[in-house]
């Protein structure tokens, strides 16, 4: 066989949403190129022709893709698949999931300084700790992006980066448990990625398999 069959429902719907999206690619890079030969011919003027090309395939992936997800109907399906992933890794690891982040009360009492613009969504909650999305700015106007981890018991943190280091730090392409910051049972992760993000262009096994890596990665923080 040229190509694997999927071997359970989610892998079915979520080739058909990926091949979907595949096709509004390619119909738009085939009107791209159209524009392109037209364009090379009539001005002989190669870069000019290619800018053409690549804006108008652009624009009609971008008129494609807008009406398709104007009218719910792959942002749904997205959302969905999305959802079931994530059900069958936590239905594995025991865990729960909401959508609904930390208050700000809570998590003023967490640090010793006073965020500003704070921000939390997505509760992900295991036997030994929650994790929860957020952002902020502190005091002196640095800001913030990861991930809030809770610990049921003190953290180990002789490994950690001083405030300074930390805020200035770059965020890592994929998510890492290097950059924290530590205080009591409370964790700060420098991170644009959330652990247990779903990537709908890996399988099912694949996804679970990268959201089991990155859960070790957290529990290393707890022993």
């Amino acid at each position: 066989m040229l190509f694997d069959e999927p071997n359970n429902p989610i892998d079915k719907r979520r080739k058909a949403y990926v091949l979907r999206l595949n096709l509004l690619r390619f119909f738009a890079f085939f009107q791209g190129f159209i524009i392109f030969m037209v364009l090379i011919k009539v001005s002989q003027d190669f870069v000019l022709a290619f800018a053409g090309g690549a804006l108008f395939g652009y624009g009609v992936y971008r008129l494609f893709i807008s009406k398709a997800f104007a009218q719910k109907k792959l942002i749904d399906e997205k959302i969905e698949l999305e959802k079931l992933i994530l059900e069958e890794f936590l239905k594995e690891e025991e865990g729960k999931f909401s959508n609904e982040g930390i208050k700000e009360k809570e998590f003023k009492s967490l640090f010793n300084f006073k965020p500003s613009e704070f921000k939390s969504a997505n509760a992900f909650e295991f036997k030994n700790f929650k994790l929860y999305d957020v952002l902020f700015k502190d005091e002196r106007n640095r800001f913030f992006i990861g991930v809030l981890l809770i610990s049921q018991n003190l953290l180990q943190n002789d490994k950690m980066l001083s405030q300074d280091e930390f805020y200035s730090a770059k965020i890592p392409k994929k998510f890492s448990t290097e950059l924290k910051f530590i205080q009591g049972k409370a964790c700060l992760i420098k991170t644009r990625i959330n652990p247990f993000f779903i990537h709908l262009h890996l399988s099912l096994e694949q996804n679970k398999s990268a959201l089991k890596q990155n859960l070790a990665q957290l529990e290393k923080l707890l022993s």
